[in-house]
């Protein structure tokens, strides 16, 4: 379900310090939260890449137009 080719271009010293203080990534879909552990900026864009490739595979053998409603990311406190 992930996209090892799906990347964010950060530098690496801003990546690095912004990566320590993710803790989860929440993804809603029809109102409907799924918790996935993301511990990195990359991790996130590959989840989502491979929530979007599984919807869009899910909405065309269905016929149905399910998105995603929103996203958020956790971060440590």
């Amino acid at each position: 379900m992930s996209d090892p080719t799906a990347t964010l271009s950060l530098p690496t010293k801003e990546r690095n310090k912004m990566d320590k203080q993710i803790c989860t990534l929440e993804i809603v879909i029809d109102n409907t939260p799924y918790y996935y552990e993301a511990h990195s900026h990359q991790r996130v864009a590959e989840i989502l890449h491979g929530q979007i490739e599984t919807l869009n595979a899910l909405n065309k053998q269905y016929n149905t137009n399910k998105t995603i409603d929103s996203f958020t990311i956790h971060h440590f406190q």
